[in-house]
């Protein structure tokens, strides 16, 4: 606790909104270089895709939900239902017209965002997953390297020294195609 404190008193503090892949995997990974709260409608990750298979093998159903609190054990958990955003649901982010985020939304209702995943004409405030005009399908992991990546970056002050990364979308033939460039850095 004593390292949160410290470190959230020179400003490293993060604030993950929906605990689903790439949202976990964010405050998994920045837990230990910021004061991380990750705000989710559940106390747990839920891998709904592995669901099927607890269908025909009912032992493996126990492994398809893993608490928040298994894998971040140095931030904290907050629990609201207001922030069940996705791409199949995009009126879910209609609360966000009521922010002084609603310029950054596109005609769907996605938050757009640059190729480092900071949302425009925001330099401290990124988006991943779901939520993002990039198209995430599948690759919601990568989303959350990158944003993590240049969050680093950014807490360490090496913004004008290391170059950020960068993600990169196509859609091809109804699929997405991603590339991701990590320049200079570690």
């Amino acid at each position: 606790m004593a390292e949160i404190e410290s470190e959230s008193k020179q400003g490293r503090r993060v604030v993950v909104i929906g605990g689903r892949v790439a949202g976990s995997l964010a405050a998994k990974l920045l837990q230990f270089h910021a004061d991380v709260i990750l705000i989710d409608p559940k106390e747990y990750f839920e891998i709904t895709w592995a669901s099927l298979r607890s269908m025909v093998e009912p032992s493996f159903a126990e492994r398809t939900v893993i608490n928040h609190k298994n894998y971040f054990k140095k931030g904290r958990v907050v629990t609201s239902p207001a922030v069940n955003i996705t791409e199949t649901d995009p009126m879910s982010s209609q609360w966000l017209n009521g922010t002084s985020l609603k310029d950054s939304l596109d005609d769907k209702g996605r938050v757009m965002v640059d190729e480092n995943l900071r949302i425009k004409d925001r330099k401290n405030v990124f988006a991943i997953g779901d939520i993002t005009n990039i198209p995430v399908r599948y690759i919601a992991e990568m989303h959350a390297n990158v944003a993590v990546k240049n969050i680093k970056v950014m807490m360490s002050g090496g913004e004008k020294k290391k170059k950020m990364s960068t993600v990169h979308a196509w859609i091809r033939d109804g699929y997405c195609i991603i590339r991701k460039k990590i320049l200079g850095g570690t």
